[in-house]
């Protein structure tokens, strides 16, 4: 009796201890080997951890570098950019200092040597897009009308980027009036910063909006008043919307003479992305090539 009570009380506890399995002893001592095998275990780790992170470079379709652009796409970059503090280093200071770091020399290199390009070519009126928006088109325009100014060209800066009005901020300088009727309030202009310093060229803006670029300039005789600019201004450089995006770009290229793409080194290109580079090269001689921006300098090395 008092044993069935026990064996009660046994099964009707909460945890009751039950053997699940019995336990398993070695037939053989541990190996005398253990470091030799520690050690072939850390370089079959250490050797599958490389070859997986060469397999995720492999399979990584960001653009990185002009090399990735060559490899990935078949495309050559007509100007390499790096990366590029501009909080740190403004226009005035770049295109003034006698000794930069490798990084801000670098990307000064290359913006002379895309001014170098353009001069070669003769090509006056100038758009520079890009395939996302971004990428750094307000910097390269900004860039590229600073070298041109300080090779005293006189230089014309549109911002006709609907979509995201960065260089709006300098828009109208003093003296200079608006060519395109285009209505804004300067007051309300997106807020400068100083990094630009572009008080050495004339510079319009817009006020933004969702308005494509031909709605935009229905009621102006764009193309006349542009051909008058061009007796007025040795370079006019012409910043437009992304072209996965928006058809402004595709509009505009319409009066351009020489098509620039920036390309941000981050970016992977998709299906709209690639569907854009077949219009670009769709333009025949116009399309002068990709800037490949935002470049790490380890990757030029």
């Amino acid at each position: 009796d008092q044993r069935d009570e026990a064996e009660v009380i046994y099964k009707k506890s909460e945890l009751p201890l039950v053997v699940v399995e019995e336990p398993e002893f070695p037939e053989e001592h541990e190996s005398r080997h253990r470091g030799l095998v520690s050690a072939f275990s850390a370089v079959s780790t250490g050797t599958m951890m490389a070859l997986g992170l060469f397999l995720l470079t492999l399979f990584d379709n960001r653009l990185r570098s002009p090399d990735q652009l060559r490899t990935l796409y078949g495309k050559e970059a007509v100007a390499t950019l790096t990366r590029l503090n501009t909080r740190k280093y403004s226009l005035g200071r770049l295109f003034s200092a006698t000794e930069l770091p490798d990084a801000a020399r670098r990307w000064l290199e290359g913006v002379r040597s895309l001014r170098f390009d353009i001069e070669q070519g003769g090509r006056q009126v100038i758009q520079i897009t890009s395939l996302n928006a971004g990428a750094g088109k307000s910097t390269l325009s900004a860039g590229l009308a600073k070298a041109f100014a300080r090779a005293n060209k006189r230089v014309l800066l549109l911002d006709l980027n609907f979509k995201n009005n960065t260089l709006s901020a300098f828009a109208n300088m003093p003296g200079h009036s608006h060519p395109f009727e285009i209505e804004y309030d300067e007051a309300q202009l997106p807020k400068a910063t100083a990094w630009y310093e572009l008080d050495d060229m004339d510079i319009v803006g817009n006020m933004g909006g969702y308005r494509s670029l031909a709605e935009v300039l229905s009621l102006s005789d764009f193309t006349t008043k542009l051909q008058l600019l061009k007796e007025e201004y040795d370079i006019i450089i012409m910043e437009s919307a992304a072209l996965s995006l928006f058809a402004d770009s595709r509009e505009l290229g319409e009066l351009a003479e020489a098509i620039y793409c920036v390309l941000d080194a981050d970016d992977k290109i998709d299906a709209a992305g690639r569907e854009a580079m077949t219009w670009l090269e769709a333009q025949g001689s116009r399309f002068e090539g990709y800037v490949l921006n935002r470049v790490d300098p380890k990757m030029l090395k």
